[in-house]
């Protein structure tokens, strides 16, 4: 049997739950709760039976995993005492196969950069013109970034095809996602796993309904929204949607809920899973990513959003987007940038022909008008209403008042606006397209909006030359939305700078697709505005998965690899960019930050050459090997392909003169290049003939780039391409790192006082405690006693690379502490045992605190006495019965005195 430990917050847990401990920095663990996996048939109850009458333990159940691909349950441990030994005695029973902890885990930290004003169902209602388009009107410009509108165009749709989407729900009364829920409707199944608002009070149904939260809503608009009245449209608008809500209200859920919700949605049939939805992590071995594995081995292509924390660089992460086989999905920006607005429109002079313009709704709010625009200005260059307004000003009660914002405070304004019977007011600032929400306090007014500064003085130059304009707007909750379209001219179709890179710890390639994510517009539940523009990687991977569905229609398969491969090999590599400004030498932007460039969906759909990987990695310098895949012809003739090698930039991992990774923009090692070989029967020098209908192998080797630093960790990439003469160019993306990863990475961040240091636990700032500092408190037994009400000591640990196995070993500072203790040789370190919560396994770049009130993890309480803590970590790729493998830090010493 094996066990799995996560990084835990509540390092030092109380002897009661009452009595948490200080809370760690980094992802949490639901104290007390653990997902099993079963051997063979075996269930719950049994397990449950036999904790209790034979350890004690009283279980408070969860949840019940009895699915085909895993057999298990989760639950939660009464009065638990010490996590680490209850996890012994779990895992010592011989029905249980693997424990791993309960964690919890947040919505991805996307940004929605604007939500729409209006229930759009209302405003269809209100107004039967605003009717929606066909498939063919639309030209939704990320769909022809990503060729999805060619495949449209010859009738790929995903008609037939099942996608299950794990995520915060979705409102499936939004007209543009059918309106309605079953058979016949877009969402056609699902099942929500929270019920409630939050995931305290679970209560599970078969109604995946969201009008909380709005993520998931998003999500599913981008997979398969019918063609919007705002020009946007779903990348398979016939597929068949599948909703399992997994998140709450406030974008909260536990692995075993998402463990769950990815079974299910395995099980309803789906041919696609899309997760926008992951956690700090990196390792393939995890719950979540090696469920996500099974699932891909067993036909089904599981497709994650690879995480929005480009900002830390390299080796950024996450799960399950680290399960083998999964396809990790970046985020580039869309060329075109969409802001959302109500809907009014305009008639000039005589003319009854109505214009459309855009508006956002503030507070007071309007109520349905029509009235004629005045303008207070004397022109349209200079503020106005600052001051009175002038004897000879009209009443304003019956017009709508054009204002424009000036240094005064728009209340200022209104206040004077008021005293001439103005009651509608309408803002605009110069220069500002995209106005903001306001609230005015002026007495006396119904009405407040705000228009675009571009309308605003137009209209005001039209007024001024003696024009006549009538607007008419409808009340927001029932209004029409438009979209204003602005060209992205910093960084269009560019990778993302906060897209999260890979690769992950064991190094393979990650991420292995990537689409448009960048200010996206979607979908949103009704009562929270209808529509928002938002941007995450969690919206690149609706698009890579609804891609996924229209190349399995076009290709006649929905195997996983195939797609997978078929998407990343027809992937075009994007030139680097900092955020600022594109390279001004047009390198490529290095493999771990963009995959294999962005989607090209059509390519993927009608190439006629299949390879056997969607990527290579050769490793570090002590684990490279050669690579091995295949290249299949599926065409009537005959093909030879020229292989060649395309570099992209080489990363430094870490910065000059340390072992950090610093923030990004990552440094370049200049000129570092791999070069690439290639053997197999078929190959002659750099090319490779494949016979029609027939499959060969190419073996590939690297020579890392040799102009490097090692002691920084460079990572060499690029793609392998293929060149072939039945019209295929394929492009199969590779990396390597160019140094060891054990000998050349620093797990302790020591390079600073605060890096890995001793403080306490009610310091609330990175300051050092002075060593052999005194720390009085009860013994953690004590009854009916907040231990952790004391002050204590505490570990504080930065970190620079992922481990496998952290440990945290209380070591007698003194000859006369703890003699009556057995003690293990741990490093050359008396160890009486590690403080409760520790080991740590499968830790990733993130800070951690050890809190020790003397309580050991087995349970045992120190006597009084001076002692020091030990932290240690496994080296990457290292060997944990190996002691060289390890590296430690020795913290100062400290004096624990219990009080009666």
């Amino acid at each position: 049997m094996v066990s799995w430990r996560t990084l835990l917050p509540l390092v030092g847990a109380s002897l009661c739950a009452s009595q948490a401990a200080p809370s760690n920095e980094t992802a949490a663990t639901v104290h007390g709760s653990f997902i099993v996996e079963f051997v063979g048939d075996q269930t719950p109850d049994a397990l449950y039976s036999e904790l209790l009458s034979e350890d004690g333990l009283e279980v408070v159940p969860r949840l019940t995993l009895n699915y085909k691909l895993f057999n298990g349950a989760s639950f939660a441990i009464k009065g638990l005492s010490d996590e680490d030994a209850t996890l012994a005695k779990i895992e010592a029973h011989d029905m249980v196969k693997t424990v791993w902890p309960v964690r919890r885990v947040s919505a991805p930290n996307d940004t929605v950069i604007a939500t729409g004003q209006s229930d759009i169902a209302k405003a269809f209602a209100a107004d039967p013109s605003a009717v929606k388009r066909d498939i063919g009107d639309v030209k939704y410009d990320i769909h022809v970034m990503t060729q999805i509108d060619r495949l449209h165009a010859e009738g790929f749709t995903g008609k037939g095809v099942k996608i299950g989407i794990i995520d915060s729900g979705v409102d499936y009364n939004h007209p543009d996602l059918g309106g309605c829920f079953g058979p016949g409707c877009v969402v056609t199944y699902g099942w929500d796993f929270i019920g409630g608002s939050t995931i305290i009070d679970i209560v599970e149904d078969g109604d995946p309904l969201d009008t909380c939260m709005g993520h998931g809503t998003h999500v599913a608009g981008i997979l398969a929204s019918k063609p919007s009245h705002l020009g946007f449209i779903g990348v398979a608008p016939d597929a068949e949607l599948g909703m399992f809500r997994a998140l709450d209200c406030f974008g909260s859920s536990t692995n075993d809920i998402l463990l769950a919700s990815f079974n299910m949605a395995y099980e309803a049939g789906s041919h696609i899973i899309s997760a926008s939805v992951g956690i700090d992590g990196g390792w393939p071995d995890d719950a979540w990513s090696m469920m996500a594995q099974r699932i891909v081995e067993n036909g089904v292509s599981v497709v994650v959003a690879a995480g929005n924390d480009g900002e830390l660089n390299i080796f950024r992460p996450s799960n399950p987007a680290a399960g083998r086989g999964v396809a990790s999905v970046a985020s580039i920006d869309a060329r075109e940038l969409p802001f959302l607005m109500l809907a009014g429109t305009y008639s000039t002079g005589e003319s009854a022909e109505q214009k459309d313009f855009g508006w956002i709704s503030a507070f007071p709010p309007y109520e349905n008008l029509t009235l004629p625009l005045f303008y207070v200005g004397s022109d349209a260059e200079t503020g106005n209403a600052c001051e009175p307004l002038a004897e000879g000003s009209p009443d304003l009660s019956d017009y709508l008042v054009l204002v424009k914002e000036d240094d005064c405070h728009v209340d200022t304004q209104a206040v004077n606006i008021v005293a001439k019977g103005g009651r509608n007011l309408l803002y605009f600032r110069s220069g500002n397209d995209q106005p903001e929400s306001h609230t005015s306090w002026a007495d006396g007014i119904q009405g407040f909006g705000r228009t675009t500064g571009t309308q605003g003085e137009a209209w005001a130059k039209d007024l001024l030359q003696g024009g006549n304009i009538t607007v008419t707007i409808t009340d927001p909750e029932h209004s029409r939305q438009i979209v204003q379209l602005r060209p992205n001219e910093v960084t269009p179709g560019y990778t993302s700078f906060w897209s999260s890179w890979g690769p992950d710890w064991e190094l393979n390639v990650n991420p292995t697709a990537a689409a448009p994510g960048g200010q996206i517009l979607s979908t949103f539940p009704l009562a929270l505005g209808s529509y928002s523009v938002e941007e995450g990687t969690s919206m690149a991977c609706p698009l890579v998965a609804g891609a996924m569905a229209l190349i399995g229609q076009a290709r006649g398969t929905f195997d996983p690899e195939t797609l997978r491969a078929a998407v990343a090999s027809t992937s075009r590599p994007l030139v680097f960019h900092d955020g600022q400004a594109a390279d001004a030498q047009g390198r490529l932007a290095p493999v771990p930050q963009g995959g294999p460039g962005i989607l090209q969906a059509w390519d993927a759909a009608h190439i006629k050459t299949v390879v056997s990987t969607a990527a290579i990695s050769f490793n570090d310098t002590e684990g490279y090997k050669d690579v091995r895949f295949t290249v299949t012809n599926l065409g009537d003739k005959d093909a030879t392909y020229a292989l060649g090698n395309i570099p992209a930039l080489t990363v430094y991992s870490f910065e000059e003169g340390g072992k950090r990774i610093p923030a990004f923009p990552p440094k370049f090692a200049d000129g570092a290049e791999a070069e690439l070989d290639f053997s197999g029967d078929a190959v002659s020098g750099d090319s490779v003939t494949v016979k029609a209908g027939q499959t060969v192998e190419v073996t590939v080797g690297a020579t890392p780039p040799g102009i490097v630093d090692a002691e920084r960790l460079p990572v060499y990439s690029g793609f392998l391409s293929l060149n072939g003469t039945n019209g295929d160019n394929l492009r199969i993306p590779y990396m390597g790192v160019a140094a060891s990863m054990k000998d050349d990475t620093k797990f302790f961040y020591t390079d600073i006082p605060t890096g890995v240091y001793m403080s306490s636990t009610n310091q609330r700032w990175p300051i050092p405690i002075a060593a052999n500092t005194t720390f009085r408190g009860p013994r953690a037994d004590t009854p009916d006693v907040n231990v952790w009400a004391f002050d204590w000591p505490q570990a504080r640990v930065l970190v620079n690379v992922g481990s496998r196995h952290v440990r945290l070993d209380v070591v007698p500072a003194s000859n006369c502490t703890a003699t009556n203790l057995p003690k293990t040789n741990w490093l050359g370190h008396a160890s009486v045992g590690q403080v409760t919560g520790f080991p740590f396994k499968h830790v990733s770049r993130a800070s951690f605190r050890g809190s020790f009130n003397g309580l050991l993890a087995d349970g045992t309480i120190v006597p009084s006495g001076r002692y020091r803590l030990v932290a240690s970590a496994l080296k990457l790729f290292g060997d944990d019965s190996n002691p060289e493998d390890w590296e430690k830090v020795v913290l100062d010493p400290f004096i624990i005195e219990y009080t009666e």
